[in-house]
C-alpha cells in the first residue's frame, strides 16, 4: 500500500494582478505562492517520499520546496485551456456566451476551443498517474501539480465526477491511498497544510488515536512491544545505512492493530488514518499483513514493522515458526505458509550478527 498526496503549485504571480485563464502559461509563484510553498516543505518535513513536478515553474518551484531531489513529468501539466489561455473570464464570456455557458453546466464533457475537456484530463492524468506508480515501484509520492489535474485525477481515481469536486486552493494536499491490487481510497481532498495535522503523529498523538479508536488493552500493549522491536530494527538498518524514517515506522508500529477487532483490520485501520490526514501511516498500517505486494529486495517502513510485528506474540519476542505454526488453522494454511516465507526472507536479510539469533 502506498501514500500519494496531490499537491497545488502555490499562488502564480498573474500578468498586472488581473484574474485570468491561466491554462499552461508558464507563470512564476508570486510572494504568497513563495509562503505557500514553504508552508508545503514544512509539512512534508521528514516524511520521506518521491517527489514529481509538472513541468511548468510554478510546479517546479513548488516541488524544490518540498525536496531538493524531484522529477519532472510532462504529463502532469495543466489542463488545456486552448484559445481561453490568458484570456480573462470576462473576456471569454463575451466572445463564447454559449460554449461558456455550456461549460459551466458540463464541465466533465465540455472543452474549451482547441483544449481538453475535464474527461480528456482524467483519462490522460491517470494513465500518467498509474506509469509514475510503476516506475518508482514503492514509497510514498507527492505530485505537485495543477487543480485542473488534481479535480479531473481525483475524480477518475476515486469514482467522484469532478463537477462534484470543489476547485482545491493554491498550496493545498490532497491525499490518496494506493493498494497493489491499484484499489484507491481517498483522505483529505484540497486541505491546506496548516489545517492538516503533522503529517507523521509522535507516540503521545498515536496513543490517543488508539483510545479513541476504542483498541483494547492487551492489543495496545502488542502495538508497543511491535513498536519497541520496530525501532531496533530500523536502528540496526541505520547502522547499515539505510535511509528509513524512524517516526514513520515508529508510528505505524504502534498503529498496526489499533482496529483489530474489525473485519480485515487492516484495511479498515488504513483507510480510517489516510481520512485523519494520516495516509503515509495508514500505508504502512494496511501494509503489516502481507506487505500488500511491496518488493523485498528493499527495506522499507512497511517491512520493519511487518516482521516485528511477525516476532512478536502478544508482548513476548518468539521465533517465527512459533508466531506461524505454533496453532496453525488448517483453512489458512497456505496463506500462513506465504507470509512466513516474506518475513523468514526478510529475517535472513536483517540477520547480520547476533542481535536476532536463530529465529527462523
Amino acid at each position: 500500500m502506498r501514500a500519494v498526496y496531490l499537491v497545488r503549485h502555490g499562488q502564480p504571480a498573474l500578468p498586472a494582478g488581473k484574474r485570468l485563464c491561466v491554462g499552461r502559461m508558464d507563470l512564476p509563484l508570486s510572494v504568497e505562492g513563495e509562503d505557500q510553498a514553504r508552508r508545503l516543505g514544512e509539512y512534508f518535513t521528514g516524511l520521506p517520499a518521491l517527489v514529481v513536478s509538472s513541468p511548468l515553474k510554478r510546479c517546479r518551484d513548488t516541488a524544490g520546496a518540498v525536496s531538493d531531489d524531484y522529477r519532472i513529468c510532462g504529463g502532469l501539466i495543466e489542463l488545456d485551456m486552448g484559445e481561453w489561455t490568458g484570456l480573462s473570464f470576462e473576456d471569454i464570456r463575451s466572445c463564447w456566451p454559449l460554449l461558456y455557458e455550456k461549460r459551466g453546466r458540463e464541465p466533465w464533457s465540455t472543452a474549451p476551443p482547441g483544449g481538453e475537456s475535464l474527461d480528456e484530463c482524467a483519462g490522460r492524468a491517470e494513465r500518467v498517474f498509474w506509469e509514475i506508480l510503476e516506475e518508482s515501484q514503492f514509497g510514498n509520492l507527492v505530485l505537485c501539480a495543477h487543480s485542473g489535474i488534481i479535480r479531473a485525477l481525483s475524480a477518475a481515481l476515486t469514482g467522484r465526477r469532478a463537477a462534484g469536486l470543489s476547485v482545491p486552493g493554491c498550496g493545498s494536499v490532497t491525499q490518496l491511498l494506493v493498494s497493489g491490487g491499484r484499489e484507491v481510497y481517498a483522505g483529505a481532498y484540497g486541505a491546506m497544510p496548516q489545517d492538516l495535522p503533522a503529517a507523521i503523529p509522535n507516540e503521545a498523538e498515536c496513543m490517543e488515536l488508539l483510545r479513541k479508536s476504542g483498541t483494547p488493552e492487551h492489543v495496545r500493549e502488542h502495538c508497543l512491544a511491535v513498536a519497541e522491536l520496530t525501532r531496533e530494527i530500523c536502528l540496526e538498518l541505520k547502522g547499515r545505512g539505510e535511509t528509513l524514517s524512524m517516526e514513520l515506522a515508529y508510528a505505524g508500529a504502534l498503529l498496526h492493530d489499533m482496529a483489530r477487532t474489525q473485519p480485515h483490520h487492516e484495511l479498515y485501520a488504513a483507510r480510517r488514518l489516510c481520512e485523519a490526514g494520516f495516509a503515509a501511516v495508514g500505508a504502512v498500517v494496511g501494509s503489516h499483513m502481507s506487505l500488500d505486494g511491496e518488493r523485498t529486495d528493499r527495506w522499507s517502513e512497511s517491512a520493519a514493522v511487518f516482521l516485528a510485528d511477525k516476532l512478536v506474540d502478544g508482548t513476548r519476542r518468539v521465533s517465527l515458526r512459533e508466531r506461524f505454526f505454533a496453532d496453525p488453522d488448517p483453512r489458512k494454511l497456505p496463506f500462513i505458509q506465504e507470509r512466513y516465507e516474506l518475513a523468514r526472507t526478510l529475517l535472513r536479510r536483517l540477520r547480520e550478527g547476533e542481535t536476532y539469533g536463530d529465529n527462523i
